[in-house]
């Protein structure tokens, strides 16, 4: 099954054509901007990951920004 087919099916399991974008710009994660590299990339990931998270049985796609990561 290529990427239309998988696309579409999810679509149709879902009911929904939305597609969430995942951009954790760092001065807007919960909590403030991160002091260090190491913490950035852990605030930004738990966020990502919560976001997924709330989305999962509702959107047909979940899409990173390039320029975040």
């Amino acid at each position: 099954m290529d990427f239309g087919d998988r696309l579409t099916a999810r679509v149709r399991s879902v009911g929904s054509a939305s597609c969430v974008g995942l951009d954790p710009h760092l001065d807007r994660l919960p909590g403030g901007r991160p002091a260090g590299r190491a913490e950035a990339a852990a605030s930004a990931r738990a966020f990502c990951l919560g976001v997924i998270d709330a989305v999962a049985g509702v959107v047909a796609a979940v899409k990173p920004q390039v320029a975040f990561f």
